[in-house]
């Protein structure tokens, strides 16, 4: 993750393991929601901003494979919004 350097995609600060060898990842903060709240409290979208939606995912992950790195829990609870 550390690799990654996108606009679109959070900043992995750093990770950790603790002695149960649980992982942990400190990753950049938003301030918004992820895009399953943010649909709930905008429904119904425009599509001008549905469009730049998909843009932004779709130049992540084209970037993402770019690096041949394949993302396989894509969802929208692990979509992050910004303000």
């Amino acid at each position: 993750h550390r690799i990654l350097i996108h606009p679109n995609i959070c900043k992995l600060l750093c990770s950790y393991t603790n002695e149960k060898h649980d992982i942990f990842f400190v990753l950049e903060y938003y301030e918004g929601n992820n895009l399953a709240k943010g649909l709930k409290k905008r429904l119904p979208l425009g599509e001008g901003i549905i469009s730049k939606y998909i843009f932004q995912i779709l130049s992540a992950l084209r970037y993402m494979h770019e690096q041949c790195i394949f993302y396989r829990d894509l969802k929208a609870e692990n979509i992050m919004l910004d303000t």
